[in-house]
C-alpha cells in the first residue's frame, strides 16, 4: 500500500485537494486510465469513491458480478458525439442520466516528458498555476498588476543571474525582488477562479499532472455549462501567472515532503533515473530540486507556449446536456484559444542494450526491492496481457506473489504493475516489495523470480484468467457507471488511446487474453537484460546521504 499511498501523493495537485475538501467532497485522482486488478487501481478508487458516489449514474442494468455489460456498450456508444474546432481542439459530448449534474474532464496532451533538462517540474506548476486565473479573473486592478509582475520578474531574473555569476551584489538583488514580489501581491484576488466555481455548485475540482499529460476536471449543476465553458476557456486563453513565486515555493516543500523526506519516494526517483537513463520517464514529475529553485515565470509561459496548443487538448463532457447546444457553447469559447508552436515530442526510448541494472540506495529506512522490467507502450497489442500478468503476480490478496511471498512471511507487501510511469511511450512493469523483518530484500527477489518462472513454465490456470477477466469487467463497469469516470476513459483514449471508441473494446480485450499468449510475454518479459534493480540498503546513521540526483 505504500508505493500506492506515495503515487497518489506524488502526481495530485495539494492546493486542489484543498479546495475540493473544503466543500465536503474528497479529491479524486486518476493519472493511468484502463488499468485493472492492481492494488494501485483499488486504492484509486477508494480514495475517488466518496466524490463519485454523488454523481453515479445508473446503466440499463444494475452492475453487479452476474451482469452482462457487452450488450449496454452499443447503447452508451451511440449516445457519444464528437466535433472537433478549426484550432484542433477536440470535443466529446455523452448526453446521458437524469440528474441535472455535469462532469467535466479538460485532458491535455502534456506533461513531465515534454520538459527539457534543467525546466523539471515545470509541467506540474503550469498546473498549479491554471488555477490562478487571467487578466478577468483573480485580480483586483489588472492594469496596475501587469506592471507589478513585470518588475517582479525582471528582478528575479537580475537576482537568479548574480546568484549564478556569484556576484557580490546577490543580497542586494535579492531584497529588490522580495519588495516587488510582495508588491505583486497586493493586486491578487486570491482563490477567486474556485470560490467561482464553489459558488455555483461545483464539486470535485481537482487537477493531476503526470508524466503523459496534465488533466483538470470538475462536475457542476447542467445549467452553468456556459459559466465552465467561461472559466476553463479563460485559463487557457489568457492565463495569468500569478503567485508564481509563492507557488514555486509550495511545490518544493511538496519534493521536500514526498520525495526528499520520504525514503520510499526517494528510492522511486532512483529506480526511474536508472531505469530511463534514455528518456524523460527518467525525470521526477515534481522536478529536480536545483530546477525548482531556478526556472523563472518567463521561462514558465514559454513552456505553456510551446506546449498547451488546442490541438493538444480533449475536453469531455458528461452528464445531462445537449449535444448541439454544448458544441455551440464550446465553439463560442474554446476558438478563442490560438494554436501554439508545438515542440516536437521526445523520441522512443531505446531498447536496453546494456544488460541488466542494478543499484543500492542507503537511507535510514527498512528494506525495499523495486524492479522494473522494459515494455512496449500502452497502445501495444499486448497491453491487456501485461495488465494481466500484473493482476495475475501482484494485483491484490488473490495474487500470486500474495500467496507465495507475503503469506510466507518473506515479505510484509508485494505488488506488481504493468504501466510506470507512463503508457504514451514504452515504459515499464514494476514489481516492489518490502521484506519482514529478518529477511532481506535477495530473499525476496528469489521469491519473487520463482513465481515469475512458475508462471512462465505453466501459465495461468483457466480459473485464474477468468478471475482476471471478471475483476477488469467490475473495475472498467465501476468506472463508467459515473460521469466522470466515463469522462476521464473517453479523454485519455480519444488524446493518446487510440480513438474514444477504444473505450468500449477494452472488456473484449481482456476476454481475448490466453494462457499461451500470458506465457509467451511474460518470457519476452521477465529477462534479466530486460530489467532495472533498485534496492534499500537500510542505515543507522541518520546523517547518511541518498545518492544525488542530477538534473
Amino acid at each position: 500500500m505504500l508505493f500506492s499511498a506515495w503515487m497518489v501523493g506524488e502526481y495530485n495537485n495539494s492546493k486542489c485537494k484543498k479546495n475540493a475538501e473544503r466543500v465536503g467532497h474528497s479529491f479524486e485522482y486518476d493519472n493511468r486510465v484502463r488499468r485493472f486488478g492492481s492494488v494501485v487501481a483499488y486504492v484509486h478508487r477508494r480514495i475517488r469513491a466518496n466524490f463519485e458516489r454523488t454523481q453515479r449514474t445508473p446503466l440499463s442494468k444494475p452492475v453487479t458480478e452476474k451482469t452482462s455489460s457487452v450488450d449496454d456498450f452499443p447503447e452508451l456508444s451511440s449516445r457519444v458525439r464528437t466535433r472537433t474546432l478549426q484550432n484542433g481542439l477536440r470535443v466529446i459530448v455523452v448526453s446521458r442520466g437524469q440528474a441535472p449534474v455535469v462532469s467535466f474532464h479538460t485532458y491535455v496532451d502534456v506533461g513531465s516528458v515534454d520538459e527539457r533538462p534543467g525546466l523539471t517540474g515545470i509541467a506540474h506548476m503550469f498546473e498549479h498555476m491554471a488555477f490562478k486565473g487571467s487578466s478577468r479573473v483573480g485580480t483586483s486592478d489588472w492594469i496596475a498588476e501587469r506592471a507589478a509582475l513585470a518588475a517582479e520578474e525582471q528582478t528575479f531574473l537580475a537576482w537568479r543571474d548574480a546568484v549564478r555569476r556569484e556576484s557580490p551584489d546577490a543580497e542586494t538583488r535579492r531584497a529588490e525582488f522580495d519588495g516587488a514580489h510582495a508588491h505583486a501581491l497586493e493586486f491578487v484576488a486570491s482563490e477567486e477562479y474556485s470560490t467561482a466555481i464553489e459558488r455555483a455548485g461545483g464539486v470535485g475540482l481537482n487537477a493531476t499532472t503526470g508524466t503523459d499529460a496534465t488533466q483538470y476536471f470538475y462536475s457542476l449543476p447542467a445549467n452553468k455549462i456556459e459559466l465552465w465553458a467561461w472559466l476553463e476557456s479563460e485559463r487557457f486563453a489568457d492565463p495569468v501567472l500569478r503567485e508564481f513565486y509563492k507557488e514555486r515555493d509550495v511545490v518544493q516543500e511538496e519534493r521536500r515532503s514526498r520525495t526528499d523526506s520520504n525514503p520510499l519516494g526517494k528510492l522511486i526517483e532512483e529506480a526511474l533515473i536508472a531505469a530511463f537513463d534514455d528518456h524523460p520517464y527518467g525525470r521526477p514529475v515534481i522536478g529536480f530540486q536545483r530546477d525548482l529553485e531556478h526556472f523563472s515565470r518567463t521561462e514558465a509561459e514559454e513552456f505553456y507556449k510551446t506546449t498547451y496548443g488546442p490541438e493538444k487538448m480533449v475536453l469531455s463532457i458528461v452528464g445531462r446536456v445537449d449535444p448541439e447546444q454544448t458544441f455551440q457553447i464550446v465553439e463560442r469559447y474554446f476558438s478563442r484559444i490560438e494554436k501554439n508552436r508545438p515542440n516536437p515530442a521526445p523520441p522512443e526510448p531505446v531498447a536496453r542494450i546494456t544488460g541488466e541494472k542494478r543499484l543500492e540506495v542507503a537511507l535510514p529506512a527498512q528494506p525495499i526491492y523495486v524492479a522494473i522490467y522494459r515494455r512496449p507502450n500502452g497502445r501495444h497489442d499486448d497491453d491487456t496481457v501485461y495488465h494481466a500478468i500484473a493482476d495475475l503476480l501482484g494485483g491484490g490478496e488473490y495474487s500470486r506473489l500474495q500467496k507465495s511471498v507475503v503469506k510466507t512471511g518473506i515479505a510484509v507487501a508485494c505488488q506488481a504493475g504493468s504501466q510506470f510511469p507512463g503508457s504514451k511511450y514504452s515504459t515499464g512493469f514494476f514489481i516492489f516489495a518490502i521484506p519482514v523483518q529478518g529477511r532481506g530484500v535477495r530473499d525476496v527477489e528469489i521469491a519473487v523470480e520463482e513465481e515469475m518462472q512458475h508462471l512462465i513454465r505453466e501459465g495461468p490456470r483457466e480459473q485464474e484468467l477468468a478471475g482476471v477477466r471478471e475483476r477488469a469487467k467490475n473495475e472498467f463497469l465501476y468506472e463508467i457507471e459515473s460521469n466522470a469516470g466515463l469522462a476521464r476513459l473517453l479523454a485519455h483514449n480519444e488524446a493518446i488511446g487510440g480513438g474514444w471508441r477504444e473505450t468500449f473494446q477494452f472488456i473484449s480485450k481482456v476476454n481475448g487474453v490466453t494462457a499461451s499468449r500470458v506465457r509467451e510475454v511474460a518470457t519476452a518479459l521477465f529477462q534479466k537484460e530486460n530489467r532495472t534493480v533498485v534496492t534499500l540498503k537500510p542505515t543507522n546513521d541518520a546523517n547518511a546521504a541518498a545518492p544525488e540526483a542530477n538534473s
